[in-house]
């Protein structure tokens, strides 16, 4: 009885290895680094995508930015030159806006 109990063990070691490998790997979600590398060809490539996935993944790209931002509490001021109210002016000098603060190329 006792071999039993030993390969057991031994068999949920294995499977536990294979399953904290497989997270890492990326097989359930995208992990931080292939959203990164995804986002990171969408903003610079000149080509369109070549497969379905690649398409679905770049259109991911923005979404997850504004959702993470939002999320995060920002509020984004808009231009500057339009800020003619005193609450405007104070929104725009307390938030940051996409005209001096986040960068031409997007977040």
């Amino acid at each position: 009885m006792s071999t039993n109990n030993n390969d057991s063990g031994g068999l949920v070691v294995i499977v536990l290895a294979i399953a904290v490998w497989g997270l890492n790997a990326g097989w359930f979600y995208q992990t931080g680094q292939q959203w990164f590398d995804t986002c990171w060809q969408s903003i610079n490539s000149k080509n369109p995508p070549a497969t379905s996935a690649e398409s679905t993944a770049w259109e991911q790209c923005g979404p997850r930015i504004q959702k993470a931002l939002y999320d995060a509490g920002y509020v984004f001021g808009g231009n500057p030159e339009y800020a003619v109210t005193p609450e405007l002016k104070a929104v725009d000098a307390a938030c940051p806006n996409s005209f001096t603060e986040i960068p031409m190329s997007g977040v």
